[in-house]
This record gives C-alpha cells, structure tokens and sequence, in this order.
C-alpha cells in the first residue's frame, strides 16, 4: 500500500488548524465563564432570581424582544418584566385586583 505523501501532509496540517481552532475556542469559552462570573456577581436581587429560575429549569439560551421602550428599563426592571411573564401561566389575579 503507497502513501500518498501529499495527502497525508494535507491531513497533518488540517489537525493542526483544527487543534489551534479548538484552543482558541476553549479560551474564549473560558475567558466568558469568568466575565459571567463577574457580572453575576453585581447582578440586583430580581436579576439572581432570574439567574436561578434559568439555571433550575436547564434554560441555555435565551431569545426576547423587548419591545420600543424597553431600553429605558433598568437592569432590574427587566428583571422584574421577565419574572412576570414566567410567572403569569401561574399566577391568578381576581377581578377585584384587575380594577
């Protein structure tokens, strides 16, 4: 059986890449974990319940819009709309409340 010398240079070299690929990959993903660290860490009350609720129900990633005015809430205000939404399948308001 020959060996095709070429290909096999072609081959060493795509592991190559792909090694440095993955150890960039595997810094940036730790460089995000410490930045996430750090700002958990100045997160409100309202904002490390939603961390929590994220974290227990196993939520990975996240997609809202927020609609015209939502940049003028605060951190925690946001908070505050998203604890809202999940918990509104739950929560029972009477119609003396919504008057």
């Amino acid at each position: 059986m020959e060996i095709d010398i070429e290909m096999a240079a072609d081959a060493a070299q795509k592991i190559i890449d792909l090694e440095a690929k993955l150890e960039r990959m595997l810094r940036i993903n730790a460089d995000q974990l410490y930045m996430q660290s750090a700002m958990l860490n100045m997160l409100g009350p309202k904002a490390i319940e939603v961390v929590q609720m994220w974290a227990r129900d196993g939520v990975n990633r996240v997609h809202y819009s927020w609609g015209p005015k939502t940049k003028h809430l605060s951190g925690e205000e946001r908070a505050q709309v998203i604890l809202d939404v999940s918990n509104a399948p739950t929560t029972e308001i009477s119609k003396e409340e919504m008057e």
